[in-house]
């Protein structure tokens, strides 16, 4: 591949980590695994205190150095960050825990990138225990619907033209995003291939309190005139409704560990609601 021919095909992958060594180094594998493309590996990182920076140098990935929080939140401006360091003509949005589940996937968004500006990549859920396995059954309900799915990868100049992710917004930043793109008439794809997502194990007190903080930065996106909250609970409902056949006995404990999540994130909304309003 000549030097022109790597530049054309140059992919930045960016990943925010906050104390990630459990799962990096199986996410930067899959990275280093990648075949036809020319890669760079930009790790923004939030003052982890574990191995995770060791390991991202082990890689020969770049690492951005940002202040450490006090709540970890999802990382709007961690992703932002990464774009601005980039140079590639593609960029890929991954977190810690996830892993390419094949070799020819950073090359099959390129080709799906011909005529579109952003790419669907689907997601899996894999993780141990019993609720783990009915959250990656969960999951298999959202592949192929629009509203339930948000692109990952880019063509640098429509992520460039959108400013980014807005960091204003914590939660819901994935669909926000996307909702600028349908406004724009963007043009997105989907492939075929996987991304992995490694949940570890799951309890329904984890889940709550994950959702309830979710809750707690939810509300600039559920404020949003343009915001399609409401028609997204309802591509829930219809997924759930369309897959009952499939999944057979774990619909009973997949809707009890939905109706404790929506709980978390209401709660959550609640709390921000009524410490954010004048008194």
């Amino acid at each position: 591949m000549t030097s022109e021919e790597s530049e054309e095909n140059l992919v930045s992958v960016i990943v925010p980590t906050r104390d990630s060594s459990r799962t990096l180094a199986t996410c930067l594998e899959s990275l280093r695994c990648q075949r036809g493309v020319e890669i760079e590996i930009l790790i923004v990182d939030q003052e982890s205190r574990d191995g995770t920076r060791a390991i991202a140098r082990k890689f020969d990935a770049t690492v951005i150095d940002i202040r450490r929080t006090t709540i970890y939140s999802p990382p709007s401006r961690s992703r932002n960050i990464g774009f601005d360091r980039s140079r590639g003509r593609y960029v890929l949005h991954i977190d810690s825990d996830m892993e390419l589940s094949s070799s020819d996937l950073l090359s099959t968004c390129i080709s799906a990138c011909g005529p579109a500006e952003a790419v669907i990549i689907p997601e899996v859920d894999i993780g141990t225990g019993f609720w783990a396995e009915c959250k990656c059954m969960e999951r298999q309900c959202h592949l192929g619907r629009t509203w339930l799915e948000s692109p990952r990868f880019f063509k640098r100049e429509i992520f460039q033209a959108l400013s980014g992710y807005d960091p204003a917004i914590t939660s819901g930043e994935d669909w926000e995003l996307t909702d600028r793109l349908l406004e724009r008439g963007a043009i997105m794809a989907r492939i075929p291939l996987k991304i992995k997502h490694h949940l570890g194990a799951l309890s329904m007190k984890t889940q709550f309190m994950k959702k309830f903080s979710y809750g707690k930065t939810m509300l600039p996106y559920a404020r949003r005139q343009n915001g399609r909250m409401s028609r997204r609970f309802s591509g829930y409902i219809g997924a759930y409704t369309t897959n009952l056949k499939s999944l057979g006995f774990y619909v009973y404990p997949i809707l009890l560990m939905r109706s404790i999540e929506f709980m978390g994130l209401f709660a959550g909304m609640t709390l921000s609601r009524v410490t954010s309003e004048p008194r």
